[in-house]
């Protein structure tokens, strides 16, 4: 496909299914109402007629179970048939929306009939795919009698008769309908090969094989749908009228629901389009899926052809996910996504609100996340939970899992391009607010905003300091909802993703992120919402730049009373066990990066006394408590010296409450409760005379756990010359 061809084809489709700002020409908000009716009538249940010169509506006796006053109008400002029509366009007010008969309509055609002659019956119906009241026209065929067209119109369904009433618009007692009635030509109705389709179109510039073509596409429609699970048994009569005939110019077609119900709805397309055969296919398949949507509706059947649903938006968002099994196109996106591609960060259901069609296009990207995660059988599942009545999103919620365990991860991937190929630009361009930190004086950001329910908002950090300090970290703070932040880093190759947590989270080596080129985004996402998830939250996100404190050496201290085994080679029975204080110690050399200390020894005194290990400590987000520390180390003699001897010791624990910052910067415990602090721990002492292992231990009042932090190098140099001296005294004892 050239480049010309597949614009001028994206620029189509994405308007395919927009309400145009030029409006079709049978648009009911164009009819006028100010004309005289040419005939008004009283008819109950004995029946009667509604006649005029050119138009003659026969009621049977028993149709109508009161009275109506019907009314007959001529319309001028409406040429819905332009050329093909063969009588004037009346609108009939006043017909009950049930009826137990057919009706007879005889109309007057004035030109000679020289191809197959119809009745078009016209219905103001709410259209999903334009997002508003159209009259659309099915196609009833029609026999010539004296110069009058007659046909009848079927009976509403039986079993929405008796669904309770109907619902109006709020303050409306409405029970009556209007119908628009033309005679006009077209071509001879075909049935599709399976019989589930009927295709009349108006005129003669459609020819046989595009309506045959299009007939196909919608029996693939049916089959695939069909497939996935869904059940057509809501609709008892079939083939489905379908009308080809011509619509506004920036319109492939569309499904109506009918207000006689679901045996009645109909599917009407472009006869200006008809030989666009990809878009076509397209059309066919998600116009199709609304037909089906619409079996799934539970409410009756006045409703549905007249006014807008509470699931309106997840019927645009599946329907655009489905555009995707009717096209050969790889990694194909519906090009009516353009626009919409924030809708899910507006909150699942309140984002409906302002634009409900426009949210479900932009929806169709948690519906191709949920797709992948749980199924394709899960769309049909929610369908089913729709037809019990449930609330579009606890169908979601049903038939996956709460949001509140999949819409972070969704929001992740959706950023990182693993649903739809969104650039970094896009982020970049579409971020809600963004903070640039400059000088070494940007160390505090607050964000403040309203989050529907199931909602996020997405922030973005510049990292323009390139004078930052090496330890700095970025910490995030969200208060309100029920939060989870998550971090991003990109630049002009991409975004990478960082870490995510509730409520809190830090972002480590701000530094080496500024050098690198990378920036910042941060995810805020909220979990929070209650049926029907119309509700909000007000979250504050603290963003803050924190320098770790300068330490330069780390103090560990662990004194256990331990089980030990001790050996003699020499003397093969001479093991034995004894208790006594064991001690894990030695001072480390290092720095914090982050809230993480990393320091190692490495040293030989003139003796030949070594030392060789590392540290490291983590601390919580407010530095007081450290989360986890793990300590390993080997000491000892040399085999030449005058007494060789190899202590090897590991170490590790967590929770160790911070207790003082006098001098040094010190966590601590102490007492029989040590042990609940500690994880591995193993100490061993070989000789050329025995070897010692520690068996078990346990905590007494002696036991302690002390691990400091400090800056001063002389007061390292100082301690580290007592510690030696300590631990070669306990080592060779």
């Amino acid at each position: 496909m050239n480049v010309v061809k597949l614009l001028t084809w994206s620029i189509c489709l994405t308007l395919i299914f927009h309400h145009c700002s030029k409006k079709d020409p049978a648009s009911p908000e164009d009819k006028d109402d100010q004309q005289p009716a040419l005939v008004t009538k009283l008819i109950d249940s004995a029946g009667g007629s509604l006649s005029s010169e050119n138009l003659t509506l026969l009621i049977p006796q028993g149709a109508f179970s009161g009275e109506h006053e019907l009314s007959l109008h001529t319309i001028t400002d409406e040429q819905p048939f332009t050329g093909d029509a063969v009588s004037s366009l009346f609108r009939i007010d006043g017909i009950p929306t049930s009826f137990s008969k057919p009706l007879r309509m005889s109309l007057k055609y004035q030109s000679p009939l020289s191809g197959q002659p119809y009745i078009a019956i016209g219905e103001d119906a709410f259209v999903s795919s334009l997002g508003a009241l159209m009259t659309g026209y099915r196609f009833f065929e029609a026999v010539d009698s004296s110069g009058f067209l007659i046909c009848n119109l079927p009976v509403p369904d039986e079993e929405e008769q008796s669904m309770g009433g109907f619902a109006k618009p709020e303050g409306s007692q409405q029970s009556t309908s209007s119908l628009r009635a033309q005679g006009l030509l077209g071509s001879q109705p075909i049935v599709t090969g399976d019989g589930n389709f009927k295709i009349s179109a108006s005129g003669s510039s459609v020819s046989l094989a595009a309506a045959q073509t299009l007939g196909t596409y919608l029996e693939q429609a049916y089959t695939t749908f069909q497939a996935l699970g869904f059940k057509y048994d809501a609709r008892k009569k079939w083939p489905v009228s379908v009308t080809i005939r011509s619509l506004d110019d920036e319109v492939f077609g569309y499904n109506s629901s009918s207000i006689l119900g679901n045996n009645h709805g109909y599917m009407e397309f472009n006869s200006k389009k008809i030989n666009q055969a990809d878009d076509m296919r397209l059309t066919a398949g998600h116009e199709f899926f609304h037909f089906v949507q619409a079996l799934y509706d539970p409410r009756n059947r006045y409703s549905k052809a007249k006014l807008q649903s509470d699931h309106y938006w997840l019927d645009e968002a599946t329907a655009v996910w489905s555009e995707e099994k009717f096209t050969n196109q790889q990694n194909y996106i519906s090009p009516i996504r353009q626009g919409n591609e924030m809708a899910p960060f507006n909150g699942m259901q309140k984002g409906a609100d302002g634009n409900a069609k426009n949210h479900g296009y932009g929806m169709s990207a948690i519906v191709k996340y949920l797709v992948g995660k749980y199924g394709e059988d899960k769309i049909v599942r929610m369908y089913q939970s729709i037809s019990a009545e449930a609330k579009p999103v606890d169908a979601v919620s049903a038939n996956t899992e709460s949001p509140a365990l999949w819409l972070e991860n969704f929001y992740r991937n959706y950023i990182l391009g693993t649903i739809y190929n969104l650039q970094t630009s896009f982020w970049v361009g579409n971020a809600e607010n963004q903070w640039e930190i400059k000088t070494e004086e940007d160390t505090l950001k607050t964000f403040t905003g309203s989050y529907p329910d199931l909602s996020a908002k997405l922030y973005k950090i510049r990292l323009s300091y390139p004078g930052i300090d090496s330890s700095a970290s970025i910490d995030l703070t969200a208060t309100g909802g029920d939060n989870e932040i998550t971090a991003f880093k990109y630049n002009s190759s991409g975004v990478e993703y960082l870490n995510s947590a509730k409520q809190q989270l830090t972002i480590p080596d701000v530094r080496i992120l500024t050098d690198e080129g990378w920036h910042l985004f941060v995810l805020v996402t909220n979990t929070q919402g209650t049926s029907p998830y119309t509700g909000s939250s007000d979250i504050k996100l603290d963003v803050r730049v924190t320098t770790a404190p300068e330490y330069k050496h780390c103090y560990f201290y662990v004194r256990l009373y331990a089980r030990l085994k001790k050996e003699f080679p020499a003397y093969p029975d001479s093991v034995f066990y004894y208790h006594d204080n064991v001690i894990f110690t030695d001072w480390a050399i290092g720095k914090f990066t982050g809230n993480t200390f990393n320091g190692d020894w490495d040293y030989t005194m003139d003796d030949g006394y070594y030392g060789k290990g590392n540290v490291a400590v983590t601390l919580n987000r407010d530095r007081n408590k450290i989360d986890t520390f793990n300590f390993s180390g080997v000491w000892g003699f040399p085999r030449e010296s005058f007494f060789y001897i190899t202590v090897t010791q590991t170490c590790n624990g967590f929770n160790i409450p911070y207790t003082s910052d006098y001098v040094f910067f010190t966590f601590s415990v102490e007492g029989p409760a040590v042990v609940n602090y500690l994880g591995t721990v193993e100490s061993s002492r070989v000789t050329d005379y025995f070897t010692e292992k520690l068996v078990s231990y346990e905590g007494n009042d002696l036991s302690e756990i002390e691990i400091e932090f400090d800056t001063d190098d002389l007061q390292f140099s100082a301690k580290r010359a007592n510690l030696m001296k300590s631990r070669l005294k306990s080592q060779l004892r």
